[in-house]
């Protein structure tokens, strides 16, 4: 019994050679065109992502509102997005953490003991998205907030007001036509 090593070898080497002259095989490229992408949320808030095809994928930015419970109302905070790369994939992914004042300095909130306070918005936003077609965008949104008393924040007790969540808000956008 004899072996032909060299047949074997030939047979490697041209399957070698179709996968090398053939990227598309192994790469998972999503090509998304340039634009403004408008759509909406899944609380009915208008969302606007801005597609920029320079040298590098880039989602030049993203916004929209978030609405939450929190405390004793409603709190709407503005989403924003700046500068997220794109993955060859056609992934985007952000995280940012913003702090505000929340009320303004001179105008102090009355809580429910009749206590003034002063507060401080620290809120992180997480953002995802992924390319479903070269002018469809579909993704996530969650904004969680913690609002501060300023004059109890660096106390033992944390000076925490109340918490807020969004929960999961998705979204799509698409690129209209012109």
């Amino acid at each position: 019994m004899t072996i032909r090593p060299p047949i074997c070898l030939a047979i490697v080497l041209s399957m070698g050679v179709v996968l090398a002259l053939s990227p598309a095989v192994g790469s998972a490229a999503v090509l998304f065109k340039k634009g403004v992408y408008r759509g909406e949320t899944s609380q009915n808030r208008g969302v606007v992502l801005k597609m920029s095809r320079r040298s590098v994928r880039l989602l030049s930015e993203a916004e929209t509102d978030l609405r939450t419970q929190c405390g004793g109302g409603k709190l709407t905070l503005f989403g924003f997005v700046s500068e997220a790369r794109v993955s060859p994939g056609g992934r985007i992914r952000s995280t940012e953490v913003e702090s505000d004042n929340s009320i303004d300095l001179l105008d102090p909130i009355t809580d429910a003991q009749g206590k003034r306070r002063r507060l401080v918005d620290v809120t992180r936003f997480e953002f995802s998205g992924r390319f479903v077609t070269r002018r469809r965008i579909r993704g996530h949104w969650r904004a969680r907030s913690v609002l501060l008393d300023q004059t109890e924040a660096f106390e033992s007790t944390g000076g925490v007001f109340d918490r807020c969540d969004t929960g999961d808000v998705t979204w799509s956008a698409r690129l209209r036509r012109r």
